[in-house]
């Protein structure tokens, strides 16, 4: 999915490749208004590993060079490259914001709604040997972690919707 996401991002970046934009500003709302989305459609069920993580920040990267027409010979690290581009959050914080604002939404819900249920559910049976795959909802946790709310009682700080939108604040404002 995040595969496809990408390259569907990219088609959309490479359609404006022919406009001609005139100022930074112009350039940056255009990306977020039509590249960004499509990228992040759907992102706040997206239980996403590390690597993929990287590859959605490598590709906003590589858009945000093209956008200030940096080459890799001029060699400008991420931090120069987000200061040029009136610091622009990455895509792993704004994914991040997403899923806590759903989660948010999920934990609020009756036990009795579907995307309640499958949060809750656990399968039957053995698992496989090796390391058990994440669920959405310890991510959810590795994204509270983040924000530094370790140990968080989720479900009741989910209730609680000025504490919650001060969780989520504070992961749209980090790096």
């Amino acid at each position: 999915e995040i595969r496809r996401r990408i390259a569907l991002a990219g088609t959309s970046f490479a359609k404006f490749d022919k406009i001609l934009w005139k100022s930074l500003e112009t350039k940056l709302s255009v990306f977020n208004a039509s590249v960004i989305p499509v990228l992040l459609y759907g992102c706040e069920s997206w239980n996403q590993t590390h690597m993929q993580e990287e590859q959605l920040n490598v590709f906003e990267n590589r858009c945000l060079r093209r956008i200030l027409k940096v080459r890799w010979q001029d060699h400008v690290n991420t931090t120069t490259l987000r200061e040029r581009a009136s610091n622009q959050p990455f895509v792993s914080s704004i994914l991040c914001k997403r899923r806590l604002k759903w989660a948010g939404h999920v934990y609020r819900m009756d036990k009795e709604r579907y995307p309640k249920m499958v949060v809750k559910w656990r399968p039957q049976g053995k698992r496989p040997r090796g390391r058990s795959w994440k669920r959405w909802s310890d991510k959810v946790k590795e994204d509270l972690a983040l924000v530094g709310e370790l140990g968080l009682d989720i479900q009741e700080a989910a209730h609680d919707r000025e504490r919650w939108r001060k969780i989520v604040w504070t992961a749209s404002n980090r790096t």
